[in-house]
């Protein structure tokens, strides 16, 4: 095969690239929101570092404009509050917490926790 009958044949499948709802970001101005969110994670009952939220928010930050953040094993909530409320900053979509360690049927679970919980971010 060819290089351009290869190329032609992965344009075929190629899926178009999400598109941001940032463009390029402003780690200036970011630093001032991470710093926003992390006051109120660090608000919140949990194990979440720091450097672990703040990961999370700007990971969250740069995700596309017209999906849903999911997060699987919120625990208390600690890393869901980071991520609504980046979510709702830049007028992101939903952010859906689940925590599958808890289980109401069966009676386990971990102390604190109260199984799945749903939070819808505001738009702006």
């Amino acid at each position: 095969m060819t290089a351009r009958a290869e190329r032609k044949g992965r344009e075929a499948f190629a899926t178009p690239e999400p598109v941001s709802h940032t463009g390029a970001m402003n780690l200036a101005g970011f630093r001032a929101v991470c710093d926003d969110g992390w006051r109120l994670v660090n608000g919140t009952p949990g194990f979440l570092s720091e450097r672990e939220a703040r990961f999370l928010m700007l990971a969250a930050a740069a995700a596309p404009a017209d999906g849903a953040i999911v997060e699987i094993g919120s625990f208390k909530g600690r890393s869901t509050v980071g991520l609504a409320y980046v979510a709702r900053r830049y007028g992101l979509g939903s952010v859906v917490a689940i925590d599958p360690h808890t289980s109401h049927a069966t009676g386990g679970g971990r102390s604190g926790s109260s199984g799945s919980t749903a939070i819808t971010s505001t738009k702006p």
